[in-house]
């Protein structure tokens, strides 16, 4: 059992003690001492051990807790439920002085309770702060007078007051989680070149390295690790195309300890090396053409159907057009063996061959030419 603290007591504080009935153990919620406490500057509680669970409540100023490897602050009307057999710290935070309602209890049905509140982790409820300064009056009314019915009446204010802390987490739970995940990503956004561990991102949102995990995944729909190494290959994709940089000073700049990570990181989101990719840009803005004759440029697309070596070129203003030598041979071909048959053609059937022949090579070039135009 670990028990350290620094009492620096104000004037607003008080306390209470339950006297239950032993058949009281039996009841769902057991509270064994409760009050209100005014802490100093100087105040803190360590502690690790206790076999019951504790319920805070900020009435005014602002407290600190530390509990489940998450760090939350508790303003006024912020509520949190701990088991103190785990380890817990709260202190005061600022100059201010930190009012609270404290209340230490057992029951069969607490832990059941408290995980459904704080799930893996640690959740803090937002009620007013008018609403945390009644709890003391009332729990101290019911508790002056022992007896079997004051302990069913306790129980069930216990209760109440465990089912609205419910409630109140699963209707702000969502809207802390988007935030919280939205402020992870700026972190991560100006802290790109840096070295960036999830137990600290865990730590700025108040959540577990598991819950912090599961909850970016749900809400950005990819894990923390891979939205970094998507941020760091689009930074490295935009100095490889805007700066003179070498790789390797890239590849420190966004956060890697060598190149070889940035080149697989790259190599996997964007299909080639960093070094192909400024090979491409420095060849200008147009696209080499494939071995299917595609071209590609900013004011045109065309299909050329040639295995020449010469490329085809389509600006704004000009259409240069270059054939193979195939179709004008044939064509020379054709006209050689029409000139000259090698057995005798009648005058009529030669001059409508001439044309069919003429309207076919036509028709072939005139296709070639519409996908150009």
């Amino acid at each position: 059992m670990l028990l350290r603290f620094r009492m620096d007591q104000g004037e607003h504080s008080r306390t209470g003690l339950c006297s239950c009935l032993e058949s009281a153990d039996l009841l769902p919620f057991r509270p064994e001492g409760y009050g209100e406490f005014e802490s100093g500057p100087l105040y803190f509680t360590e502690r690790r051990g206790l076999a019951n669970w504790l319920l805070l409540a900020t009435i005014s100023g602002c407290g600190m807790l530390r509990y489940g490897g998450c760090e939350a602050a508790l303003a006024a009307g912020r509520v949190a439920v701990i088991d103190c057999a785990q380890y817990q710290y709260y202190a005061t935070s600022g100059t201010e002085p930190w009012r609270f309602f404290w209340m230490h209890f057992t029951g069969t049905a607490a832990e059941s309770f408290v995980r459904m509140i704080n799930g893996d982790t640690l959740r803090v409820a937002d009620w007013e702060p008018s609403r945390t300064a009644e709890l003391f009056d009332q729990l101290d009314d019911m508790a002056r007078t022992p007896g079997r019915q004051t302990d069913l009446l306790l129980s069930l204010w216990i209760h109440q007051l465990l089912c609205e802390l419910v409630q109140s987490v699963a209707c702000g739970t969502v809207q802390q989680h988007q935030e919280a995940m939205k402020e992870a990503a700026a972190f991560l956004r100006e802290h790109l070149g840096e070295p960036v561990h999830i137990a600290e991102l865990a730590r700025r949102a108040g959540m577990s390295e598991f819950h912090f995990q599961r909850v970016f995944r749900h809400i950005l729909g990819q894990s923390p690790y891979e939205y970094l190494t998507r941020l760091r290959v689009d930074r490295a994709r935009l100095l490889l195309l805007t700066s003179e940089k070498s790789v390797a000073e890239i590849a420190s700049l966004v956060g890697y300890a060598d190149v070889r990570s940035l080149i697989r990181h790259f190599k996997s989101r964007e299909g080639c090396t960093p070094s192909a990719l400024r090979k491409k840009k420095r060849r200008g803005s147009g696209t080499p053409v494939t071995k299917r004759g595609l071209l590609q440029n900013e004011n045109a697309k065309a299909i050329c159907t040639t295995n020449s070596k010469q490329a085809m070129k389509i600006g704004p203003r000009e259409k240069r057009f270059c054939f193979s030598r195939g179709p004008i041979l044939c064509i020379l071909f054709c006209k050689a063996i029409l000139k000259q048959p090698l057995f005798p053609v009648p005058y009529s059937a030669l001059k409508v061959l001439n044309a069919s022949i003429a309207l076919c090579v036509f028709a072939r070039l005139s296709s070639s030419v519409a996908a150009l135009l």
